[in-house]
């Protein structure tokens, strides 16, 4: 949805002689205690900043990152009785169409969707803006009685564990 902005977060006001054209000069009042990608028009390149008023750019809000800024989640589900009927009665298909759209309603999308023997029924690997989204999939999901049990899991690239093992911590383990 690049260049489209919620209405809760800004006001655009297209202007100069190109105001008809997409993602034109526009002034972006931006309401947001988040940082935003800005994408400026004309290819004058990125700035990554903190959220304020900007002028002559396109906004990308934090829910609607690009996949370069999406973290990953691995969800793990066990169906209740009824839930495991609805997936017999419907397939899988319909079920992993289902997963897609929820979590395309909270601006991510799904990697993969696998059904499988043992304690858990359902993987889905999900990309998704942050926590707060997955947990907004967690609670709609987890309130509808179909699962017997639910887990989210942050998955971390191997860069990811190559910055946290660059940081350093300060920590005194317990009688030291």
């Amino acid at each position: 949805m690049r260049g489209q902005v919620p209405p809760q977060f800004a006001q655009i006001q297209p202007h100069g002689p190109l105001a008809h054209e997409p993602f034109a000069f526009i002034t972006v009042g931006v309401r947001s205690k988040w940082p935003c990608r800005i994408d400026l028009v004309e290819d004058f390149g990125v700035f990554d900043g903190p959220a304020g008023t900007f002028s002559g750019v396109a906004v990308t809000m934090p829910h609607q990152r690009d996949e370069r800024t999406m973290a990953k989640y691995l969800i793990k589900a066990s169906y209740s009785p009824d839930g495991l009927k609805g997936v017999m009665a419907k397939g899988g298909s319909a079920r992993a169409e289902a997963i897609e759209k929820l979590a395309a309603g909270v601006g991510g999308s799904v990697d993969g969707v696998y059904f499988s023997f043992g304690s858990d029924d359902l993987y889905a690997i999900v990309e998704a803006p942050g926590h707060e989204a997955m947990a907004a999939i967690a609670g709609t999901v987890g309130q509808t009685g179909a699962l017997s049990k639910y887990e989210t899991v942050v998955l971390l690239t191997p860069a990811q564990i190559d910055d946290a093992a660059n940081m350093s911590v300060d920590y005194s383990p317990p009688g030291s």
